[in-house]
């Protein structure tokens, strides 16, 4: 596909958290196997313990990274949400459709995180995907849920697309035989997951 991806030769920045982030848990990443498929370059600004929301050990939230961002990058995507989750520096707050206050509430730090980077980068593709799933000893929870329906809600007011991971990628954490074909605990992807996943992002990405 390299040959022929409309990113071939163009600069890919990804904002997200340890699933993003080059670390213990697995060595390409979703990310790596799609550049070496389309052909691109990567940014990363993935941090461990960062989310929308929440921010961790100095790995700050996304709207408060958005200046990191590469000016000649020509795709900007979002992941994450799982910190949000584990409220890893502090408690989680959903709040509501139209909340604009970072410091307030998930929905807020959505939203400006997305009208901020509309602004900063305006010759950029700006995509994002939900958070996939994790370990919770049961397929889904309502907590889980809401911040789904979040994430695809604010997307969808600033015309962002969002490729629903959470509900779309053939993810099963909560058997023990998918977590260990695929996750290095309940929570992180391994190489096998991260190529998986990849194979549901092509796609997407290809359509924007």
């Amino acid at each position: 596909m390299a040959s022929t991806s409309k990113w071939k030769g163009k600069k890919w920045t990804v904002v997200g958290d340890s699933n993003t982030e080059y670390n213990w848990a697995g060595t390409v990443k979703y990310h790596g196997y799609l550049a070496l498929n389309l052909g691109c370059t990567v940014q990363n600004l993935g941090l461990s313990g960062s989310g929308w929301f929440n921010s961790w050990n100095g790995n700050d939230a996304y709207h408060l990274r958005l200046n990191h961002i590469d000016n000649d990058a020509d795709l900007i995507t979002f992941a994450g949400g799982g910190n949000d989750y584990a409220e890893t520096e502090r408690p989680f707050v959903l709040g509501s459709f139209g909340d604009t206050d970072p410091e307030a509430s998930f929905y807020g730090a959505i939203d400006t995180t997305l009208n901020e980077a509309i602004e900063m980068y305006p010759n950029a593709t700006i995509a994002m995907f939900t958070q996939f799933r994790r370990d919770v000893g049961e397929p889904t929870n309502a907590q889980l849920e809401s911040m789904v329906q979040a994430e695809l809600e604010v997307a969808g007011k600033y015309g962002i697309p969002c490729l629903d991971l959470y509900h779309q990628a053939n993810q099963y954490p909560w058997k023990q035989w998918w977590r260990e074909k695929y996750m290095t605990d309940g929570i992180h992807l391994n190489d096998e997951g991260h190529k998986k996943l990849a194979d549901k992002i092509v796609t997407f990405l290809e359509s924007l």
